[in-house]
């Protein structure tokens, strides 16, 4: 049997290593080192756990509390600007 994933929308902010952009629950380390060497740190609250976005990464977020960190090869691969409902293959 084959199967899909479900089509699920996520929020996404691309890390460069600033306070600004970034959604409240993020917490910046490292400020005084240089913005390439700083990390962001956040805590997913569906999974119970800290998490940590490196710089040029990506903090993917859903409205229901999770939370993860993608690297930018991925999130290109894998992610597009949502504009429309998507509609599932026909198989």
């Amino acid at each position: 049997m084959k199967y899909i994933s479900k089509p699920k929308v996520v929020n996404a902010v691309r890390f460069m290593g600033e306070d600004e952009g970034v959604p409240d629950f993020v917490s910046v380390k490292g400020t005084k080192l240089p913005p390439s060497q700083r990390v962001a740190r956040y805590w997913n609250k569906l999974h119970d756990s800290e998490l940590e976005t490196k710089y040029g990464d990506w903090i993917l977020y859903t409205d229901d509390g999770d939370r993860w960190p993608c690297r930018d090869s991925v999130f290109n691969q894998t992610y597009e600007p949502y504009t429309k409902p998507f509609e599932m293959p026909q198989m």
